[in-house]
């Protein structure tokens, strides 16, 4: 799915070779233990780099489009300069794949 973001940032900054920033962590549950929820979590640039460094920002553009195609709520957006926000990103992203206080030890089994 990440080359549908790709395509997207290229077309809309006009930038052909230009490459995303991209941090994705793959969760496996969610509040349920008894239930396997695999999803994705990517923090992504909302630009593209290229090779010599410079980095190029996405104009202000509809994202309705991307939405529909990765079936997600984008209304969450960190502002480089919201420092606890980046905090709390980052720190639901490096949690635990599991629960820990959810697991039971069956001896037998």
């Amino acid at each position: 799915m990440m080359w549908l973001w790709l395509r997207f940032l290229r077309a809309v900054v006009g930038l052909e070779n230009g490459v995303p920033g991209v941090m994705m962590a793959i969760h496996t549950f969610d509040e349920y233990p008894d239930k396997f929820y695999p999803h994705l979590h990517a923090v992504v640039t909302n630009g593209l780099s290229r090779d010599t460094g410079t980095f190029y920002i996405m104009r202000q553009t509809d994202l309705k489009p991307l939405e529909e195609l990765f079936r997600a709520d984008n209304g969450v957006r960190i502002e480089k300069t919201d420092v606890n926000g980046r905090e709390a990103i980052t720190q639901y992203i490096m949690r635990n794949a599991f629960n820990i206080k959810k697991v039971n030890f069956v001896e037998k089994t």
